[in-house]
């Protein structure tokens, strides 16, 4: 019929009627007939399988046609700082933000509501956790991370809360869910293994947030001439030096506190110098010796203590410890064994202008190590100075042939010299040698042809001595065979046996007679 409308909707829809684009009729399940001669209805359906109803500009008719809407949706709307966990049929469905609203439609089940105030760095409702980390509904999980910071605090570690760069809280260990809808929330790290929390705004907040820490922390400070052993049950862990403060963890452990006072004197007591400068912490270990200086001593050595350029002392073997602060401590260490020094590549003039290049190796020890190191500022090197200088002046009296004729007279007169000048300064000299002597190279090819010619000229006469030997022997051999037939013959059978020797075949005439008397025969042996 003209200018009726009539509509049929389902169980999972619903109709809205609007006159004048005003809602006039939420319309349910069922058909539906309207008069509308002059045309000014406009119909719309809406699904409600998602739950939500969306129309523009729904907040103004909610408020201007309200009872066409109530018997059909649910209105919720959350304030600035709140939050809405909408459940269905006791399932988490949506969450509504901060200044957000919802319009649910009543049929779609059974509808609950929970709201939350928001405070920014806060731990969030129990419950709510529980929905974030179990909820399959993605979008009830994604518009919780938006609104939440989720940090995991390890063992070792301990994070401050910061909102806006303003400290809010300490987190501990374990899993945290916070309140961050502005984005403003960040953490700062700090390390809770060490038992001392280092971080550069720290002086900063002890003013400002004192109550706070003081929860988490224990504050030391010290006087200028104090200093403080930390103990962590029983165990030195760290060290407060003087005018400053530090903090521990009180979740750390058990503490304990000891401040020493070196307003008393320089020195360290030797138990303390072990356990702080040779401790296994190296925390502690490092500390330790940025405020005291520590000195090692061995069996044979001293080692002088001076502060500002005065003595303060002479140490024995051993371990000792002095307070640094404000002073200028410095320590020489002085080795009192046996020590060698060379004096070596001297180039030196001989009394007959002859260049000679020299290697001089001492022995010495420091006697008194006080009059050593105060009365030169390196008595090593005065050591050295004062044995070239003498070195040059022995040689520098002595010809080439003088020093090469005896050397150890060189070793006797340097070795004298330097003694009596290095002993007014607590050094003995035990012994000075000449190890090398070396000439120039035209130099030593002369020498080397003098020498040569002496050998040659003394070879030659041990030569005319032996030939002058021998012919004489000869001649008093002669003599005595000259009277004496046997003797004779004895000889010439050992002049035979001689050249038998050397011959491989000898044949022989005229017997065995022959050969004794024709072989060898001398002058006159036929008379």
């Amino acid at each position: 019929m003209f200018g009726i409308k009539t509509f049929n909707v389902s169980d999972t829809q619903r109709m809205l009627v609007m006159e004048n684009n005003l809602p006039v009729k939420l319309l349910s399940t069922g058909e539906h007939r309207f008069y509308d001669f002059r045309g000014k209805l406009s119909f719309k359906n809406f699904s409600i399988s998602n739950g939500m109803f969306e129309l523009p500009d729904f907040e103004i008719l909610w408020k201007q046609r309200h009872d066409v809407f109530a018997e059909h949706l649910e209105y919720v709307r959350a304030g600035e700082e709140q939050v809405i966990l909408v459940l269905l049929d006791g399932r988490a469905f949506d969450i509504v933000k901060p200044n957000e609203y919802r319009a649910l439609w009543k049929d779609r089940g059974e509808w609950e509501f929970l709201s939350y105030d928001i405070v920014e760095g806060q731990a969030i409702d129990e419950r709510l956790k529980s929905v974030l980390v179990s909820t399959d509904s993605v979008r009830v999980r994604e518009k919780l991370k938006s609104l939440i910071l989720q940090v995991n605090v390890s063992e070792v570690e301990r994070l401050f809360l910061l909102n806006e760069q303003n400290l809010q809280s300490v987190l501990s260990k374990g899993m945290h869910y916070l309140w961050n809808s502005k984005q403003n929330i960040n953490v700062m790290q700090a390390a809770f293994s060490d038992g001392e929390l280092e971080c550069a705004l720290l002086p900063l907040w002890l003013n400002e947030y004192e109550a706070l820490l003081s929860q988490h922390l224990i504050v030391t400070k010290t006087a200028k001439q104090e200093v403080v052993l930390a103990y962590l049950d029983g165990c030195l862990v760290d060290l407060v030096a003087p005018e400053s403060q530090a903090c521990f963890w009180k979740q750390r452990g058990q503490w304990q506190f000891k401040t020493l006072s070196f307003e008393e004197g320089l020195a360290v007591p030797v138990d303390l110098v072990q356990e702080l400068c040779l401790s296994e912490n190296a925390r502690v270990r490092d500390k330790a010796r940025q405020l005291i200086l520590h000195v090692e001593v061995n069996t044979n050595a001293n080692a002088l203590l001076f502060d500002g350029g005065e003595l303060k002392g002479v140490l024995e073997s051993g371990h000792f410890g002095f307070w640094k602060l404000n002073k200028k401590l410095s320590v020489k260490l002085v080795d009192k064994r046996q020590q060698n020094l060379d004096v070596s590549g001297q180039e030196i003039l001989t009394k007959d202008r002859v260049s000679l290049r020299l290697n001089l190796s001492a022995q010495y020890s420091v006697i008194d190590a006080v009059k050593a190191v105060t009365q030169h500022a390196d008595y090593q090197d005065f050591i050295y100075r004062t044995l070239q200088l003498m070195l040059r002046e022995a040689v520098g009296m002595k010809t080439l042939d003088e020093l090469l004729a005896d050397k150890d007279a060189l070793n006797n007169l340097v070795f004298q010299s330097a003694q009596e000048a290095v002993a007014v300064c607590g050094i003995e000299l035990q012994q000075v040698g000449v190890r090398d002597i070396i000439l120039p190279g035209e130099m030593k090819n002369i020498l080397n042809q003098v020498v040569e010619a002496q050998k040659t000229a003394e070879a030659n006469i041990i030569k005319r001595r032996e030939e002058t030997a021998a012919t004489r022997s000869l001649h008093n051999t002669a003599k005595v065979m000259e009277g004496n037939a046997t003797l004779l013959r004895l000889k010439e059978l050992e002049v035979l046996e001689r050249v038998s020797d050397r011959i491989d075949t000898l044949t022989v005439y005229g017997g065995l007679d022959g050969v004794m008397r024709e072989m060898v025969t001398l002058p006159g042996a036929s008379k």
